[in-house]
This record gives structure tokens, sequence and C-alpha cells, in this order.
């Protein structure tokens, strides 16, 4: 996996999505990092999910 979506809901309840490159996340500070690693989802996975629904 080289691109990862994070997907975050903003303040107005919407969802906000980045994809990052491994690369550009990790050029990332330690603490964002840390608070985004845990919303990052795999783009495969996602069109996985889509073509079983």
């Amino acid at each position: 996996m080289l691109d990862a979506i994070c997907e975050l809901e903003t303040e107005d309840h919407l969802t906000a999505r980045t994809t990052y490159s491994v690369f550009k996340f990790q050029q990332l500070s330690d603490d964002d990092i840390e608070r985004l690693r845990q919303w990052l989802i795999c783009p495969a996975c996602i069109l996985r999910m889509l073509n079983e629904a």
C-alpha cells in the first residue's frame, strides 16, 4: 500500500478525506502521525467493501 486515505469528521459533521502517500505521511510531525494513523484506510479496501455491498 503506497497510498492511504485519512477520513475524519469535521465540526460540521461532514466527512473530510485526504489521501497521503506513505512518504508524505512520514514527513508529518509525530503528533500528527499519532492523531491521524487511527483514521487511515487502504483505498483497495474501500473498493472491496463497495463491491461487496
